[in-house]
Formats: structure tokens, sequence, C-alpha cells
């Protein structure tokens, strides 16, 4: 269907807006806050690294970025033209990131590491097409920065 999701997070609170075409404004889907993870049985915490071990906050926070990422893939459902732009500050975005399954981080077009969860809708959207235009702040995602960069052999 080729809609655009743009999620907006920080560890403990998120919203999902979805573009709308004919405006290029954000309509507000869905907030999310820390404690719909908190209970979570049924979302996993990543196993902590032996050598290095993961203070209760920061799993909380992995727990919580697992729980978004599992509500925007359940978001998406098949609907394999569908793009997302994930919008947060670093380190959370590295941790949403690494939650998202293979066929998630395929449709992520873009990351933009700024924290904006505060911030009206229309501030994004204008923050958003500052960054799709000439952002310093805009990643692409890794298949499409490799593809950018890719030349002829």
């Amino acid at each position: 269907m080729n809609r655009e999701w743009i999620l907006v997070a920080c560890p403990t609170r998120a919203r999902l807006f979805e573009r709308v075409p004919a405006t290029g404004s954000l309509r507000l889907v869905r907030g999310f806050v820390e404690d719909d993870a908190a209970g979570g049985a049924d979302v996993a915490t990543p196993a902590p690294r032996p050598a290095r071990p993961i203070s209760p906050q920061r799993r909380r926070h992995l727990r919580f970025a697992t729980l978004l990422a599992r509500q925007l893939e359940g978001t998406l459902g098949d609907e394999s033209g569908d793009r997302v732009t994930l919008v947060a500050g670093c380190p959370f975005l590295v941790a949403l990131r690494m939650s998202l399954s293979p066929a998630l981080r395929r449709a992520v077009t873009s990351s933009v590491n700024i924290d904006m969860v505060d911030e009206p809708a229309a501030a994004i959207a204008r923050e958003l097409a500052r960054h799709r235009f000439g952002g310093a702040l805009l990643h692409p995602a890794p298949a499409a920065a490799h593809a950018a960069h890719a030349g002829p052999r």
C-alpha cells in the first residue's frame, strides 16, 4: 500500500505516526509508554553478554525497544511497500534498530538521531523534511547506503 510510518521514540515513550500523502502532515496512530513493556512476559529481553552485565534500567529500555519493534511489525503486516522512518536519540535508536526483524529492517528507509518525542506532529514533519533534503542527521538504511555507494566494478 506504500504508506510511510514514522516512529518517534525515547527510552520511556513513543508515538507512531502515518504520513498523510495529500498534505505531508503526520497523523498519530498510537502512543506507547515504557509501562506497556514492564510486565510483558511475551516481550523477550535480549540476553546480556556474560562480560557486560546490563543494568535494570537498560534492560527496561531494551524490552521497550523490542515491544516497539513488534508493534511496528504488526502494524505493517505484509505490506511490503510500506516505508518506516525511525526518530530517536542515541543510544535508544541503536537499541531500537537492533530489535527489528530482518523484514522490518528492510522497510526502514531512514533513521534520524534526534529526540523529538515531546514535539508536536507539525514540528516533527518539518524536521523530517529538513533532514530529508539536506540533513546532517539523516542516516539511510544500510542497504540503501550500500546501493548508493556501490558503483560499477
